[in-house]
């Protein structure tokens, strides 16, 4: 697919959902005010419809929403189907004309929510018994709802759906959906973008929210910054004596610990917790031909970035042609590569350049690595998923209560059944939409260029 073709899909998404007026601006996060929670909610479903799915599923789009947010999200979601796509969506946001309706309106000088709580939710049964068990004195207003329970308000609620204009129109709806015959939606899979398009568009994507997040980059830039002025003022002219053995080897330990704790700073705390490893194999409280060959020498102290660049490569680039002071006076004065050898336990049969070079080989193999632990973890994860969901059938067979449960229309809070997993609390994918720092119209490109293979 061409960049212009790309670009007009863009657009026409933009105009689709309404979002002209922020296809410019931030998302925004908790300093940065960006767009509004409805304009998220219109984004975050435009995502989904860049590569035009006939079949949308949605979540609750409407939660967290006020009247006006709610209202403009549903009527995008209605120009969608009015494009001949199908939207399947649950929204928890009901009318109060509705119960006024089935005679239930909301009496004046009363909060609208805990109205219709008390019309839906069957734990103010259970507050008024435990009151009567408690032989407790409960107020007996004049609203009518103080005398009718949960499960006949539900009753009454449901007979008036029932009845109601909106239920036929939804039964004829569905009956004519039936009479279809035939294939109704054709899967195609050649839209799928290949790796390397998924691969350069997301790490484009992360080098730009880096570059725009302030925590994240700039800071530590400056912290770097300072660090090498601190670090430099405080060993500045450290002379050639005996004692300077001790100021450089000391330098060097800071710098190359500081950069070990740093490298791991933004993983999360199970793979931080690996500096303590890291840095225990790399020489900083053991010299490396002390350290015990079993595990910790081999391999640990040798797939170590620390071991390798951060004090051997840094030590041999720093006292290698250096010659300090005797200990004591007219004595032969040492040399770097002797300290090397006898105070730091360095070897000297490679050069520090092969240091250097191990520490990039390392890099390069632990992306590798990782890559290949998420691909194979995409391709065995809905294995393991189907074999899970065969055991647990497996299991709810065997047990009478499964076969023989008696569902009741209006279920209280004890005897509920469970719903499925995949029922409740699944949310959009989000994972282009994470991103705090990027611009409306920025989130809808790649995610189009991801999804769709070029042609």
């Amino acid at each position: 697919m061409a960049k212009a073709e790309i670009d007009d899909i863009v657009e026409e998404t933009i105009m689709e959902m309404g979002l002209q007026e922020c296809s410019d601006r931030l998302i925004g996060n908790w300093h940065l005010r960006g767009i509004s929670g409805g304009e998220k909610k219109r984004l975050s479903i435009a995502l989904e419809t860049l590569i035009r799915p006939q079949l949308l599923f949605l979540d609750e789009p409407t939660s967290g929403l006020d009247s006006a947010a709610a209202f403009f999200v549903i009527q995008t979601l209605r120009n969608i189907a009015h494009d001949g796509r199908t939207v399947i969506s649950s929204v928890h946001q009901p009318s109060s004309e509705f119960f006024a309706e089935a005679g239930f309106p909301c009496p004046s000088r009363r909060n609208p929510s805990d109205h219709f709580l008390r019309c839906i939710n069957s734990d103010f049964d259970l507050v008024t018994a435990t009151l009567m068990g408690s032989h407790r004195e409960i107020q007996n207003p004049s609203d009518p709802l103080a005398i009718l329970r949960t499960a006949t308000i539900k009753a009454s609620l449901v007979k008036k759906y029932i009845s109601s204009k909106h239920a036929v129109k939804a039964r004829a709806r569905i009956q004519e959906i039936l009479a279809i015959k035939g294939l109704v939606i054709n899967i195609r899979g050649e839209n799928q973008a290949n790796w390397w398009k998924q691969l350069s568009t997301l790490t484009k994507r992360s080098f730009i929210n880096m570059w725009r997040d302030l925590g994240y980059y700039w800071v530590r830039i400056i912290v770097y910054i300072l660090l090498s002025i601190c670090v430099g003022t405080m060993f500045l002219d450290v002379g050639k004596g005996y004692t300077a053995i001790l100021a450089h080897g000391a330098c060097g330990g800071f710098l190359s610990g500081f950069m070990t704790f740093m490298s791991v700073g933004g993983f999360p705390s199970f793979i931080e917790e690996l500096k303590g490893i890291l840095m225990m194999t790399s020489g900083f409280f053991r010299l490396l031909p002390d350290i015990p060959k079993v595990f910790w020498r081999y391999p640990i102290s040798y797939i170590n970035f620390g071991a390798w660049g951060g004090l051997q490569g840094a030590y041999k680039n720093d006292m290698i042609g250096l010659e300090f002071d005797p200990l004591v006076p007219g004595g032969p004065k040492l040399k770097g590569e002797e300290v090397l050898t006898t105070v730091l336990g360095i070897s000297l049969d490679h050069s520090k350049w092969w240091d250097l070079a191990a520490v990039v080989l390392i890099l390069i193999a632990f992306r590798l690595l990782f890559f290949a632990i998420l691909k194979f973890k995409e391709r065995i994860l809905p294995v393991f998923r189907k074999l899970c969901a065969k055991r647990t059938l497996k299991q709810l067979k065997k047990r009478p209560s499964f076969m023989k449960t008696s569902y009741s229309p209006f279920p209280s809070i004890r005897n509920q059944p469970a719903h499925s997993v995949f029922a409740r609390g699944s949310q959009l994918p989000r994972s282009l939409l994470g991103s705090h720092f990027t611009h409306t119209a920025a989130v809808l490109k790649p995610c189009l260029e991801s999804q769709r293979k070029l042609r």
